[in-house]
């Protein structure tokens, strides 16, 4: 968020309020921070996961026609029909941004064959001796 605000005064964008919500939050923590910007700005930048950006959606659609709220979101939905499925009309105006990145096949290829004993880059893989352990067992493709 930090690098947003900086970003935004740079280019001359007001950020009247910011307000946070927890991963998945509860109809009844959604419906606060709405009020909150009920009567505030016209545009929201959510920069938020499925879950989150769904319930947000989902309190839009419950305040409905009262608050017209539009947000500008991150691509943590950009491409998730679950997020919106049944929530359309509340998501109807909203922006959503992603980022283009080609596919990467030896990037799949490398990922998909890491296993404990063949890491040595990771030090999430450098297990040290403890109590409980870890117990490599082979599969058919380690």
């Amino acid at each position: 968020m930090a690098a947003f605000r900086e970003e935004a005064a740079r280019g001359g964008v007001c950020v009247a309020r910011e307000v946070a919500l927890r991963a998945a939050p509860a109809p009844r923590d959604v419906d606060a921070v709405l009020a909150r910007l009920a009567e505030g700005p016209r545009v929201a930048v959510c920069w938020c996961e499925g879950r989150t950006a769904r319930a947000l959606l989902a309190g839009l659609a419950r305040a409905r026609p009262a608050q017209s709220l539009r947000l500008v979101a991150s691509d943590g939905w950009a491409d998730r029909r679950d997020v919106v499925d049944g929530l359309e009309r509340a998501a109807q105006h909203a922006l959503t941004l992603r980022i283009r990145s080609p596919y990467l096949s030896d990037f799949d290829r490398h990922y998909l064959a890491l296993r404990p004993h063949n890491n040595s880059k990771n030090p999430w893989f450098q297990v040290t001796p403890s109590p409980c352990g870890l117990q490599i067992i082979p599969t058919a493709k380690s």
